[in-house]
């Protein structure tokens, strides 16, 4: 390389790295306290970069900041220029950069603007089909294709491969590998409909010495994620370890439940997904059993034994969740927290004044902060200050982000000033008349009238999260007791509830609602005010799902 061109390449990477500095400061979970002039200049670096080295490896890397920025913007400010502003810039990378490696990124970004935060259905699916099309080794592929699939199959119409994206890039993306394969799952062979589900053809268990092999044949490959619950406890419970094949079906003739005659492995159930396409398939194991799962063209294999017996065997990168303080981090896990109200719509008001709103914001801040410092999670507040949302926005905030959690922080209210506590919620159509009034109050920030048909449906729908966001429910209730009444003799433990609350229907994970003390009682009122005890509550809180996320022990595939 010329000197000259050495020069301007450390220039432009040094301007790059002083412009991520104030990037990273934005996203910080106080970043929605910054003004919009000081979002503005950030974004004004990242210009100035790609303006003075158009030609410099962070070029692109510059644009791309400027579209994150802008859509990270548009969740605290719901306006439409910055979405905008974000799809331009994507559109601008992409057009200017088509051989990035950021490029599939790009166009893949604006499918998911498209699709969750515009409804823009059709220049969602074209987004994705540029992406499958034109960047078949890029890492975001697989995902592209599985979205492209579940659009196609909503609408009911066959992904069309010759769709044009709206984007104008130049034919040479056609033929640019996107660079970043990391173990993608290749693309379907040519001569069928790539878009269609993978079909499981056959399911064979095989022994050998001490390892029992399950043989997962398809006819394409597919993505997959594991679930491993260990022995329960108390209950002695066997040990589980669930395999969801994702955007996959069956034949007729696999056997849906199946026993094996093995000392490590009690049997197995497949299953259809109850939402979404895939199959679920719920192994039975045996207490002090080890697995290992490789894959080999379209088959995957589940190996079951002792330690020592699988030292050998091959398995699947898997990333696991986990892990306590700055030591080990829960990977990847994404939260949303939404503080209860805002704007005009102020809660619950105590007997001093106070204002449901202004003490759930107090502690959703504090909760962010304390999840992120704790766990390692990436977090979002669907307010960070006294601004109106309706429960609609709060879902689609959690939607677009991909959250892996919800949690929703209220404080309750009742007409007997004497009335104390706090309790958990988790979504469900089973409650009682006090928990339907509660849900009566929380409800009213709802965009439209739910009937009661429309909630059991949603309910119904949401089925496929209950169990885990009970789970859920239950750890966060039990650390809140452990953590409040141990310092507040007072305080009483109302356990956990179902109820049928809006904000829980849409946020399509494991979702909960704490209603962290009585703002109508008096001493409660004036609790929930002093940051002492909103930090013990936001301590509790993590430590809830801290404990949920360990003893679920999620774990998911690297592809």
């Amino acid at each position: 390389m010329a000197p000259s061109m050495a020069g301007a390449a450390d220039k432009s990477a040094a301007a790059y790295e002083r412009a991520r500095v104030c990037y990273k400061d934005l996203m910080t979970t106080e970043k929605q306290s910054a003004t919009v002039g000081e979002w503005d200049q950030c974004m004004a670096e990242f210009e100035r970069i790609h303006a003075k080295f158009p030609k410099g490896e962070k070029a692109p890397h510059s644009l791309f900041s400027v579209a994150r920025l802008s859509q990270e913007l548009y969740t605290i400010s719901q306006k439409q220029e910055d979405l905008d502003r974000a799809i331009k810039k994507y559109n601008q990378l992409v057009r200017e950069y088509p051989k990035s490696n950021l490029a599939d990124d790009a166009l893949y970004k604006i499918g998911c603007i498209r699709r969750d935060l515009m409804g823009q259905m059709d220049k969602a699916r074209k987004a994705f089909a540029f992406v499958v099309e034109n960047y078949p080794d890029g890492d975001i592929t697989p995902r592209a294709r599985e979205d492209l699939a579940a659009l196609a199959e909503g609408s009911g119409e066959k992904a069309k491969s010759e769709d044009k994206v709206e984007i104008k890039a130049t034919e040479k993306a056609k033929a640019a590998p996107a660079g970043k394969e990391k173990g993608a799952v290749p693309p379907a062979q040519a001569g069928g409909d790539s878009f269609s589900r993978a079909m499981l053809t056959a399911v064979d268990v095989s022994t050998s010495g001490n390892v029992t092999s399950v043989q997962f044949t398809l006819d394409k490959p597919v993505e997959y994620s594991l679930e491993f619950t260990e022995q329960g406890g108390r209950t002695k419970s066997p040990p589980e370890l669930d395999i969801t094949l994702l955007h996959a079906s069956t034949t007729s003739d696999i056997a849906r439940e199946r026993a094996v005659e093995s000392k490590h492995l009690a049997g197995f159930t497949v299953k259809k997904r109850l939402l979404g396409s895939g199959i679920r398939v719920e192994f039975t194991l045996m207490p002090g059993a080890e697995y290992a799962v490789s894959r080999e063209g379209s088959s995957i294999t589940v190996r079951f034994g002792g330690k020592d017996d699988l030292k050998k065997e091959p398995s699947a990168p898997i990333k696991k969740r986990g892990g306590r303080g700055k030591s080990a981090s829960i990977l990847n896990i994404k939260i949303v927290i939404d503080p209860g109200h805002g704007g005009d719509d102020t809660g619950a008001i105590g007997p001093s004044g106070t204002q449901e709103k202004d003490v759930t914001l107090a502690i959703s801040r504090r909760l962010a902060a304390r999840l992120e410092e704790e766990t390692g999670a990436r977090v979002w507040l669907t307010r960070n200050d006294d601004r109106t949302l309706s429960l609609e926005e709060r879902d689609a905030i959690a939607v677009s982000k991909k959250a892996d959690l919800f949690i929703s922080i209220h404080a309750n209210a009742a007409n007997q000033k004497t009335q104390s506590g706090f309790e958990t919620y988790y979504l469900d159509n089973a409650t009682d008349e006090a928990a339907a009034r509660l849900a009566r109050r929380e409800n009213k920030a709802t965009q439209k009238k739910l009937s009661t048909a429309e909630h059991i449906l949603s309910t119904m729908l949401q089925n496929y999260d209950t169990e885990e966001s009970r789970e859920l429910a239950k750890r966060v209730q039990s650390t809140l007791a452990q953590g409040i009444v141990a310092k507040n003799s007072k305080a009483r433990d109302r356990g956990v509830r179902s109820a049928l609350f809006y904000v829980l229907v849409g946020a399509k994970c494991p979702a909960i609602l704490v209603e962290t003390s009585f703002i109508s009682n008096p001493r409660e009122e004036k609790l929930l005010t002093n940051g002492k005890y909103q930090r013990d509550l936001a301590s509790s809180i993590t430590d809830g799902v801290e404990s949920y996320v360990k003893a679920r022990g999620k774990q998911y595939v690297s592809l």
